[in-house]
């Protein structure tokens, strides 16, 4: 495997984890972290390990890949940044989930292979991200050779690599969207809730962490039907009526936001087993919803 001289384009959780689990895979030879907030970047840099930061993107040393691991909004400015630079890199690649290596045309253009590579899991504890890698999955599209540079550097650093299709990334990640980001805002209702019903702070996480981590154990030995459980796949009107009463009193946004997500829920529970009739009657209490079947 040949080391690279690598340039990390900021300095956020992505950029520092990536760095460095390149660096323990033994995958370069140097690393410099260059981002718009000095201190981040060396910040980053100390994290890395064996890596230099500096203050400009013209003071970045000349790399064989540069990775840019900047927010999704600020990629086609750091991709028109670097391509006006004396030395264009070999290889570059951003880290976006929704966008693809087509921001990078103006790199492709002064003759770089580009790329773009998504790890599908949360980077909010760069420490951790590094020591649990292994086995992660990430996706990658673009140049033929910058996708096998990657898939082979990521490998090494124990990824489950997998190429994927640039037209269908704002999908894949949406579904990222929906098991990870869209799960804490799930877990934050259900917090609000539980103070509405006078369970004091200290209790509240440790009452409804169990319930998570089981819940989301059992979905990933089984499938959604089997591990659904609930009063929508028990076809327990009342219990659904009378939710839909207290959450109207308390936040009518949130009784919509129980209709919506009861309706989607009654595609898996039929799935399950629930009979149409009682789904039916379901349908009716949760309202005008959208069909998900």
């Amino acid at each position: 495997m040949e080391r690279i001289d690598l340039a990390i384009i900021g300095a956020g959780r992505v950029g520092r984890s990536l760095g460095r689990l390149l660096v323990r895979a033994d995958c370069v030879r140097s690393v410099t972290v260059y981002d718009c907030d000095p201190q981040a970047a060396r910040q980053a840099a100390a994290f890395i390990g064996d890596a230099q930061a500096v203050s400009s993107l013209a003071a970045l040393p000349a790399a064989t890949t540069a990775a840019l691991t900047v927010p999704d909004d600020a990629i086609t400015r750091a991709a028109a940044a670097l391509a006006e630079s004396d030395a264009i890199p070999t290889t570059v690649f951003h880290t976006s989930g929704a966008h693809d290596s087509g921001l990078l045309q103006p790199l492709a253009e002064r003759g770089a292979a580009v790329a773009s590579l998504h790890p599908m899991r949360s980077f909010a504890r760069p420490a951790e991200v590094v020591d649990t890698f292994a086995g992660t999955f990430c996706t990658i599209e673009g140049d033929a050779s910058a996708v096998r540079v990657l898939e082979e550097w990521f490998s090494a650093c124990g990824a489950r690599v997998v190429t994927i299709d640039r037209n269908v990334k704002p999908l894949y990640h949406a579904a990222g969207v929906f098991a990870c980001n869209y799960l804490v805002t799930l877990t934050a209702i259900a917090e609000q809730l539980l103070e509405a019903a006078g369970v004091a702070e200290e209790d509240r996480r440790p009452m409804l962490a169990p319930l998570i981590r089981e819940t989301v154990d059992n979905w990933a030995k089984s499938s959604p039907p089997e591990a659904l459980t609930g009063p929508i796949v028990r076809g327990d009107e009342e219990t659904v009526r009378r939710h839909l009463e207290s959450l109207s009193d308390l936040s009518p946004a949130l009784a919509d936001l129980y209709r919506r997500l009861g309706a989607a829920t009654l595609s898996v529970a039929l799935q399950a087993g629930l009979p149409e009739p009682t789904a039916e009657r379901l349908r009716r209490i949760l309202g005008e919803s959208p069909d998900f079947s």
